[in-house]
């Protein structure tokens, strides 16, 4: 992120007179999709405050948590548009120059991705297994079958990633399918999960 920031104040000095601080209501809507996705890891708080051995400080610790990551992202927004306004890319990467600071940026975004993207697929793995072990069929294959159960709930987690990687590998306009996800399955999501998987 340091990396970033500083690439973006290189360019300020050339540009931050010609931004303008509003571009007009029509960009509102999508940028609140994209806060609301930024914030998508909101899944997390139950098993997060389930794993916590003070229980009573989860309130403090989440709303530090927040703070600090709602100070960050608009940090990062506000530095990024002020240095490429309106040529600022859906990814902020590509707007970076092909060098090696760029490079590390880059190969420290994929070692995060690959890193928290099993914590952010805990809840639904929960979920989805949860249901599978409930159903009849699977638990007559169980009892049959040695070891099932196991290659089952593998064979479940791995499709999910496959088809989590082939949507994401053909979307064309990642601002506006993150946008679209924020201002619609986020928001719903909660009330959806409790309503079909309990």
């Amino acid at each position: 992120m340091a990396i970033v920031i500083k690439e973006d104040f290189q360019l300020f000095k050339s540009f931050f007179k010609t931004r303008k601080a509003f571009n007009g209501a029509l960009g509102l809507p999508f940028a609140s999709g994209v806060a609301v996705f930024c914030f998508e890891g909101f899944s997390l708080t139950l098993p997060l405050e389930a794993s916590m051995s003070e229980r009573g400080k989860f309130q403090w610790v989440l709303s530090c948590a927040f703070f600090g990551i709602t100070l960050a992202y608009i940090c990062f927004g506000i530095f990024g548009y002020l240095a490429y306004g309106d040529e600022t890319k859906d990814i902020i990467t590509l707007n970076l120059p092909h060098n090696w600071s760029a490079a590390a940026v880059k190969i420290g975004l994929c070692i995060a991705l690959a890193f928290t993207f099993p914590i952010m697929m805990h809840p639904i793995h929960d979920i989805m297994e949860g249901k599978l072990k409930s159903s009849g069929w699977f638990q007559k294959i169980c009892y049959n079958v040695q070891s099932a159960e196991v290659f089952g709930l593998l064979g479940v987690r791995m499709l999910m990633v496959a088809v989590l990687a082939t949507l994401a590998s053909y979307i064309p306009g990642f601002g506006a399918f993150i946008s679209l996800v924020g201002s619609t399955s986020v928001p719903c999501s909660p009330s959806y999960y409790r309503h079909y998987f309990t």
